[in-house]
């Protein structure tokens, strides 16, 4: 109950209602507590009562008066033999609400005869002898006093007591009818309102009294059931020492804990808990300063393991405020730690392979430099698997993984004790050599490791072949930071990586000069197209049946400022390497459609797409979006990729070809024959034309199996229902036996070279220039082989 409503509630004072409201949850149990503190008084009470009414027997037989001393006797003894054998059976055994409400309803009965009886005694002695008015009005005050006091605690049975006895002595008092008399009624009303009012208080004190334990026990045992539910399904729990640090009562949570130490709890000195170290070295200071502190961790082991609670403790005192030991609050953050290890240890070391990461092998590297010894040579070899993203593609992550970790087992077992190596990301992979004499000990380590992974790797009854690229940088001598040293070996890499791969290079700062014109290319480009220096050139494909251009196929060209004309081997490359292929790619699309739409209706055109287009989102978006811009129909536009697509991601690759081919869009297969498997990739999709590669189409006058395989090609085609065009014609002699082996289209330098968009013949431009000549080529029919 709120303190507002138990002062409310004590406002409410009068003579006839007990003022204190007791909850009605409660009233069961204040009732019994009513009974139990009545019966506690009896003793007492029926001794007073006896000697009291001895002394009114004795006052009553002087006057001669036996009648009114036997009555006053015996009224006296019943009631005192009454309250006290009622006393000695209630609290002789159990109770129930049913037994302590029938208790009450006595006690009321009980007061109410005794009041009664006093009350009575009282007249009789009056009416007896007027002579007693003053002795009865000095022992009046002291039986309403010592009569309520011992039952107040009932207040109903108080005022009843004292009411009763107040209406006998005022009925003796008007019997005897003098002025004093009346006098004294008076007085006898006086107190019986006064001593009324008294009891009213005494019994809401008591009852206050009894409130305030109760809500004061169930607060403890509140407590105490928080404690112990917290001890016994907390993941936390209570620890306790004294001044000299040892532990005090240890609970069942805390031993249990503590596990094999737990049996040996009490008493034990709480540091030895913990292991010896820094954590704990900070413990013992804030317990020695008597200081509070907050998650303090401190590590120890358990039945062999390793295990770290967090400590929160304060000091507690004694009455003189010295400190008499601590208290608090404990909990197991084992898991934490150990996440927050195997954080740190992820941070640092590569997830797959348990190999250094970047970050560790920057740092290592550095602290190699700054310990090397004046004279000393610190190597760094970058290396990474050949082949691998084939690996990847072809055969699967899953075996990609387990060829990386088999790769970071053998490079280490070519390492010796000082050495280090890194997985960098993806595939590639650094090694530090931090203590070799010369140069030859990096080579003897490279050329260990290219063997070893030139070797097949067995993973799921598969053989897998991959190999190794590295490249070799040395400080102080190629570079003395870091950074710049693991730079300068990733150069000697890309350079072992474009002379055939499977070898070792030592940086030379000539790649640093070739990277840096790489670089300004890449920069350049990256503009060229806001700068408007791309230009498209056409090459005109010639039908060998009508000897009419069928279309044009549309070739790159980058009109530089300051450099000039440069050409697609200068720069797409760079382009391939950086990703710029693909807004590269996007523009050539648009632009030559664009253009397409200039031309005459019988006239298409033909563009490259590079394996990073088709990996591309963009790439379908993008030629719905060109074809509708130009109003071009989708068969005159005509898409070239290289074996090279399929290879790699092949299945959705061939969506892709699926999605264009669906629109309209003609595809075809260039650079036929120059692959590892033209003849599966034909099967995989229905191309609707093949390229036959220059390195054919060169010799094809000159050796027989240049004819053979072009022959093989045309055959192929014709039964797969696809035309077949021969790339780079120079010569007259080369397009006779192209001719004559089937050829369907032929397209070179013996026509044209590729030519600006203004010289496409019929291109429809207002004041176009007049086109240079192309090489018409007769039809077949009237052709003649030249002498």
């Amino acid at each position: 109950m709120m303190a507002g409503e138990q002062k409310r509630q004590l406002d409410l004072i009068g003579p006839w209602k007990f003022q204190y409201q007791v909850p009605k949850a409660r009233r069961s149990w204040f009732r019994s507590q009513q009974v139990r503190a009545f019966h506690r008084s009896a003793t007492a009470t029926a001794m007073a009562n006896a000697m009291v009414g001895l002394l009114f027997c004795f006052a009553a037989m002087l006057d001669g008066s036996f009648l009114a001393a036997s009555l006053i006797g015996g009224a006296t003894l019943t009631i005192s033999l009454a309250r006290y054998a009622r006393r000695k059976n209630y609290l002789g055994r159990e109770h129930s609400i049913k037994t302590d409400l029938m208790e009450y309803r006595w006690i009321v009965r009980h007061c109410v005869l005794a009041g009664l009886a006093w009350g009575l005694t009282f007249g009789l002695l009056l009416v007896a002898d007027p002579a007693h008015l003053l002795f009865i009005m000095l022992a009046l005050p002291g039986m309403m006093f010592t009569g309520s006091l011992s039952i107040d605690c009932v207040y109903r049975a108080a005022v009843s007591y004292i009411v009763l006895l107040c209406l006998g002595s005022i009925a003796g008092l008007l019997w005897i009818g003098t002025p004093e008399a009346h006098v004294s009624v008076a007085i006898t009303v006086y107190y019986g309102i006064l001593f009324t009012w008294r009891a009213n208080l005494s019994s809401s004190g008591f009852a206050a009294r009894v409130h305030s334990q109760i809500e004061s026990k169930e607060a403890t045992e509140t407590v105490h059931l928080l404690l112990n539910d917290y001890e016994e399904h907390s993941a936390d729990w209570l620890w306790e020492i004294d001044d000299r640090r040892a532990i005090v009562k240890p609970s069942s949570r805390f031993r249990s804990v503590a596990k094999a130490k737990g049996e040996h709890l009490s008493g034990m000195d709480f540091l030895d808990l913990f292991d010896a170290g820094h954590d704990r070295a900070v413990l013992e200071r804030l317990i020695d300063k008597a200081q509070s502190f907050r998650e303090v961790n401190v590590k120890l082991t358990l039945d062999g393991e390793e295990r770290w609670w967090a400590l929160s403790g304060h000091p507690t005192l004694d009455a003189s405020g010295k400190m008499s030991g601590m208290r608090g609050v404990a909990s197991d953050v084992s898991a934490a730690k150990h996440a927050e290890a195997k954080i740190s240890h992820l941070a640092r070391y590569d997830g797959l392979t348990n190999l250094p990461n970047r970050m560790l092998f920057l740092e290592t590297l550095t602290r190699a430099l700054s310990r090397r010894k004046e004279g000393a040579a610190i190597a760094v070899l970058y290396l990474d698997l050949d082949h691998f993203k084939a690996i990847n593609d072809t055969l699967g992550h899953a075996v990609g993984d387990q060829v990386l970790k088999v790769a970071a087992e053998r490079i280490e077992n070519c390492l010796g004790l000082h050495d280090t190596v890194a997985r960098q990301g993806g595939d590639e992979f650094a090694v530090l050599l931090p203590e070799i004499t010369n140069d030859g000990d990096a080579d003897v380590v490279a050329s260990a490791i290219i063997a070893i992974m030139a070797e097949p790797i067995i993973i799921d009854d598969q053989q897998v072949n991959t190999g190794a690229s590295i490249g070799i940088a040395f400080a102080p001598q190629d570079a003395t930071q870091a950074l710049d040293l693991i730079k300068s070996a990733d150069l000697a890499l890309y350079h072992s990586k474009q002379n055939g791969r499977g070898r070792a290079s030592h940086f030379e700062f000539g790649m640093h000069e070739a990277m840096q014109a790489k670089r300004k290319v890449e920069i350049d480009l990256r503009s060229a197209i806001v700068r408007d220096e791309l230009e498209l050139f056409y090459q005109p494909l010639i039908n060998l049946d009508t000897g009419e251009t069928s279309g044009y196929e549309a070739l790159l060209r980058w009109n530089h400022p300051v450099d000039g004309m440069i050409m697609p081997a200068v720069f797409i490359p760079v382009a391939e390497d950086t990703g710029l292929i693909v807004p590269l790619g996007e523009w050539v699309i648009r632009n030559a459609l664009a253009e397409v739409a200039r031309w005459p209706q019988h006239l298409s055109v033909s563009v490259n797409l590079s394996p990073a287009q088709m990996r591309s989102p963009n790439l379908v978006p993008t030629v719905i979006h060109a074809l509708a811009a130009s109003g071009v129909p989708a068969h005159r536009l005509e898409m070239e990729i290289t074996e090279t697509v399929l290879m790699h991601d092949s299945e959705a690759n061939l969506a892709v070809l699926h999605q264009l081919r669906s629109l309209g869009v003609r595809i075809a297969l260039d650079d036929f024959g120059t692959g590892y498997s033209s003849l599966n990739y034909l099967r995989s999709f229905p191309f609707d034309k093949i390229k036959i590669d220059r390195c054919f189409v060169n010799d094809v006058d000159s050796r027989d199996d240049s004819r053979a395989i072009i022959r093989a090609v045309t055959g192929l085609a014709q039964s797969l229902g696809m035309i077949t065009t021969a790339e780079g014609v120079e010569r007259e002699d080369q397009l006779d036996h192209l001719r004559g082996e089937g050829c369907t289209e032929v397209q070179g330098y013996y026509f044209a070279k590729p030519l600006p968009a203004s010289n496409v013949t019929g291109r429809l431009v207002e004041a176009a220039d007049e086109p240079p000549a192309i090489t018409k080529v007769k039809p077949q029919a009237k052709a003649k082989k030249a002498a």
